[in-house]
């Protein structure tokens, strides 16, 4: 049996990226990358943070690709890697490109460790 080859000309392209970078500017990108996701059509979210960004986006492939252009366009993330499929509907309502707080992470001074829960116990003080 032979399965007919499907054209991916008539699909929608959805991307899925992430990359770690020190990204101290995150806020000042929400804007232009927003404007660049609308103008060409993009919905999905993307998720901007000090470390990095992350998300999945969908849309002509043409919109897709400049996308990408814009985001590897910021140094941080000239090395950016994603995947792609294709779908023959949009998989997503609406654009969300949002901010990721992580300073009450970076807040915490002390995290317990394994070590400090070796606290020894009688077995009888179990219960």
């Amino acid at each position: 049996m032979t399965i007919p080859s499907q054209s991916f000309a008539d699909k929608f392209k959805v991307a899925a990226l992430y990359h770690f970078a020190r990204f101290d500017r995150f806020a000042d990108v929400q804007a232009p990358l927003t404007e660049v996701c609308e103008k060409n059509g993009i919905v999905g979210t993307l998720l901007l943070a000090s470390e990095g960004i992350n998300g999945t986006i969908a849309g002509s492939r043409e919109g897709i690709d400049t996308v990408l252009d814009f985001i590897r366009g910021q140094p941080e993330f000239a090395a950016l890697e994603h995947k792609e499929s294709f779908a023959d509907e949009l998989p997503f309502y609406r654009l969300k490109v949002r901010l990721k707080n992580t300073e009450r992470f970076a807040q915490i001074t002390c995290v317990p460790t394994f070590a400090d829960s070796q606290i020894p116990t009688k077995p009888s003080n179990w219960t």
